[in-house]
């Protein structure tokens, strides 16, 4: 690349030099003669010159310069794939975290349905147990009534018997 820029500045030299005179219009002033012999030489040691002064260190700088944007950029490709990876990783455990809370929160779905279910079904034994308590109370009273009306019942008949065999005569 050093090479190229300076042969395009020498190129660009000469062909200033071969251009000039036609425009200056001053012909006696810029010719081609014997000066060239020295011309040629002092042009090359002002382009040494100059390449050691400008070109090398300007060059240098941008092939630094280059190398710290490169660098840059690509420790910006590094850091935006990490980027990428850990928000990829986040998703993952975000989706994982979605996942088992779904689960637990089916899980304790059917776990406050069977504790439902089994306090429905307590309660309905329980309803039962009264029902049938009362039953079989409500027959044991029935049992003493019939019990104590049973011996009642002889005598209210005579009784009535009486009053409409005694009505009749």
């Amino acid at each position: 690349m050093k090479l190229i820029l300076i042969l395009i500045v020498s190129a660009i030299f000469v062909v200033l030099y071969m251009i000039v005179p036609p425009f200056t219009q001053l012909e006696g002033l810029l010719e081609v003669n014997n000066t060239v012999l020295l011309q040629f030489p002092i042009f090359l040691i002002a382009l040494y010159i100059l390449n050691k002064l400008i070109f090398q260190p300007l060059l240098t700088i941008w092939d630094r310069r280059e190398s710290l944007t490169q660098g840059t950029v690509d420790e910006a490709k590094k850091l935006t794939e990490e980027a990428d990876t850990i928000i990829t990783q986040y998703e993952t455990k975000l989706d994982e975290a979605r996942e088992h809370a779904n689960d637990a929160r089916a899980e304790l779905r059917r776990e406050g349905q069977l504790e439902a279910e089994k306090m429905i079904s307590s309660v309905r034994q329980d309803a039962q147990k009264q029902i049938e308590d009362h039953r079989d109370k409500l027959e044991s009273e029935i049992k003493d009534v019939k019990s104590k009306i049973e011996p009642q019942i002889e005598l209210l008949a005579k009784d009535i018997s009486n009053r409409i065999v005694g009505g009749e005569a």
